[in-house]
């Protein structure tokens, strides 16, 4: 971890902030390229959503995105500047979530994307999720369209956040018309569409996009991503979504490079430009594995409805991002841990573990002493200890609980001489 920056804390007191359709039945698809070209294609056209989504202040992944997360250290009435001093505090950043709404022409909601870059520049996930999933908001069933669509796109947000397990930190829309103006420059794709889609007019269907190998321009991709086909089934979209990515994939190559109405020039860094074509290009050295939501499935007048499969998400989706940020209070009690040895990095080390046992990770630093003989855990409220058991086994002890525990944190973990890395 880099770059420090002062807490306003007390030694450990530091204050902290509250692809293919699914098969019959209910197990969870989740769809991942193998092959190394077809993991690239995912972050073409979706690192355009990502620029849209972080207003083009640049795929953070890209850039070097610092893999163990910004940390920023501090006390109150003495500072501790010195991160193997006792009593050094770091706070640490989310890591960066965006997500998009992807809307069709009637700006009604087709599907979330969660987009998430690998901290170290690598590999990172996109996940895919219906815009018709059932929730339950109030004790009624609905879904995140209706839920769009009466309440936009925080009421939406806030919902599917809570469907995730964690929160996003920062969100947009991305519709036909923002989709055509990302790709103008690339002139007609050729996508090789998996299935026919079919339309109804006056009772009949009639074939809109058929199977096999297909033009599109610009202006038709957010209609061929959205598209809500007569008869089909929606989780369809998702392999519709590949199919274009790929095209996309090969028409853009890897080239790292872009022309701009002369000569092939080198494209500047995202850094250098806003200008969306060249992004992409430059943009597509990363790689991203493409995860479907899992849901389960039940008929419902002659189609299907979905709804979130917890379990199933929760084993899918844990690790995908590497520091997950809660969406509301209390969604993933807020842990700090601390080095109580004189080698201090041990926190740092286990706190990705940590994450993914289901805290929100914020502080990381000293005890007070680093003489400390046995690795502790303790949580403040009866509701955190699932996660605090959780946490406790990543160390090798039991978990206790406490009344006397900082505002800083829920859960406190003190790493002692006795715990094995």
């Amino acid at each position: 971890m880099t770059e420090p920056r002062h807490l306003g804390g007390a030694g450990q007191g530091g204050s902290g902030s509250s692809s293919s359709p699914q098969a019959d039945g209910d197990s969870p698809v989740v769809h991942r390229a193998h092959a190394w070209k077809r993991r690239r294609l995912a972050v073409r056209i979706f690192s355009v959503l990502t620029v849209l989504a972080i207003g083009g202040l640049g795929w953070l992944g890209v850039q070097g995105y610092d893999a163990a997360r910004k940390i920023k250290g501090g006390a109150t009435a003495t500072i501790v500047t010195d991160p193997a001093a006792p009593g050094f505090v770091a706070a640490v950043d989310a890591s960066p979530v965006h997500l998009v709404a992807v809307t069709d022409d009637q700006d009604a909601l087709s599907a979330f994307l969660v987009l998430v870059p690998d901290p170290a520049g690598g590999s990172g996930s996109i996940v895919w999720s219906l815009g018709e999933l059932v929730i339950e908001v109030d004790g009624a069933s609905t879904s995140l369209a209706e839920v769009y669509k009466s309440g936009g796109l925080d009421a939406a947000r806030a919902e599917f956040e809570k469907v995730l397990g964690f929160g996003s930190t920062d969100a947009t829309i991305v519709g036909p018309t923002e989709l055509a103006d990302a790709a103008a420059g690339l002139g007609t794709v050729s996508v090789k569409n998996p299935d026919p889609i079919s339309v109804e007019v006056k009772g009949k269907k009639v074939e809109k996009f058929k199977a096999g190998t297909i033009e599109l321009a610009p202006d038709e991709l957010g209609e061929y991503l959205t598209l809500r086909g007569a008869g089909e089934r929606p989780e369809n979209r998702s392999t519709r979504a590949e199919a274009l990515l790929t095209a996309l994939q090969e028409q853009l190559g890897g080239s790292g490079e872009t022309t701009t109405g002369g000569p092939t020039t080198a494209a500047p860094s995202v850094s250098e430009t806003n200008d969306l074509g060249t992004l992409v290009t430059r943009m597509g050295t990363s790689s991203f594995d493409f995860i479907v939501l899992p849901t389960t499935r039940q008929s419902f007048k002659g189609s299907y409805l979905y709804s979130p499969d917890p379990e199933a998400i929760t084993e899918q989706l844990n690790g995908v991002v590497q520091f997950p940020v809660s969406s509301f209070p209390g969604q993933r009690p807020r842990v700090r841990v601390l080095n109580g040895t004189t080698d201090t990095t041990m926190a740092s080390r286990i706190a990705p573990d940590l994450a993914r046992a289901g805290g929100e990770v914020l502080l990381v630093g000293n005890a007070k002493s680093l003489d400390v003989g046995s690795t502790t855990v303790v949580y403040s409220n009866d509701e955190f200890k699932g996660v605090a058991d959780a946490i406790a086994e990543a160390v090798g002890v039991s978990a206790e609980r406490t009344d006397e525990i900082s505002d800083a944190a829920d859960i406190d973990v003190v790493l002692g001489a006795d715990h094995q890395p």
